[in-house]
């Protein structure tokens, strides 16, 4: 059994091949919509609920009404994809396209078949950006299923809290980088440290993001990292009170 190594892919704007009208191709188009890709469906039926995405988000899903056989003929360049998602009911369709995938070059997720995929679909809790993905590699969904309850249910009030400051986060360093690469890459180095993992590890959210102030300060004045671990002239930032709360973090 094959051991997949588990990361995360930017599919904005990525071409992607679906062949399947059923249930589980109706849940992978909206994980793939949300991710923002161009998504190209393949099948000789679909579902309700699949005929309504194609009208709500048009503009990033078109259909074609036929089968594998028939596409993997009548198709110019399977190569401008850049994954598929074999996930018809009928599995002969999907062997059927996989022939014409790795003919192409175009890796490819072959439903229930982890040892024929290039790559397996995590079960995923998502809140923004956060995402907690859990892989059994492909062996049993359902377990995926069993652990990512047990997690979400473990941490239901702490989601939104996360998802807050992980926005806050990113406005500020996204702002950075776009006034001052150098002071992003180093402010980055700088929250690899101890007291930005121990504010974030007690989920005390006002202070890590007063930590990333202090550092985007020192950096802006030229003061080297041991300066910065704590408020000005030295001060334990671990005991001061924050200055200001923010909304629905605690």
């Amino acid at each position: 059994m094959s051991s997949f190594y588990p990361f995360a892919i930017n599919l904005k704007d990525s071409s992607i091949l679906v062949l399947g009208g059923g249930d589980h191709a109706y849940r992978e188009l909206l994980r793939l919509i949300d991710a923002g890709a161009n998504i190209t469906l393949l099948s000789s039926s679909i579902s309700d609920d699949i005929a309504a995405l194609l009208v709500t988000h048009a503009s990033r899903l078109k259909a074609l009404i036929m089968t594998a056989a028939q596409y993997a003929e009548s198709a110019s360049d399977l190569s401008a994809f850049e994954l598929a998602f074999l996930l018809a009911e009928d599995g002969g369709e999907n062997d059927v396209l996989a022939r014409a995938l790795t003919a192409a070059g175009v890796d490819y997720h072959f439903l229930n078949e982890p040892e024929r995929s290039k790559f397996t679909l995590a079960t995923a809790l998502k809140r923004g950006h956060l995402k907690i993905g859990v892989s059994t590699d492909g062996l049993c969904r359902s377990l995926e299923r069993a652990i990512s309850r047990r997690i979400e249910e473990l941490f239901i009030y702490d989601f939104d809290h996360y998802s807050l400051f992980l926005s806050a986060f990113d406005e500020k360093l996204a702002a950075l980088k776009a006034s001052d690469p150098v002071a992003w890459a180093e402010l980055n180095r700088r929250l690899d440290g101890e007291n930005f993992y121990l504010a974030l590890s007690r989920k005390n959210f006002e202070e890590a993001l007063r930590l990333v102030d202090n550092y985007m300060e020192a950096i802006a004045r030229g003061e080297a990292d041991s300066t910065v671990d704590g408020a000005s002239a030295g001060e334990d930032e671990r005991v001061k009170p924050p200055r200001q709360s923010l909304k629905g973090v605690s």
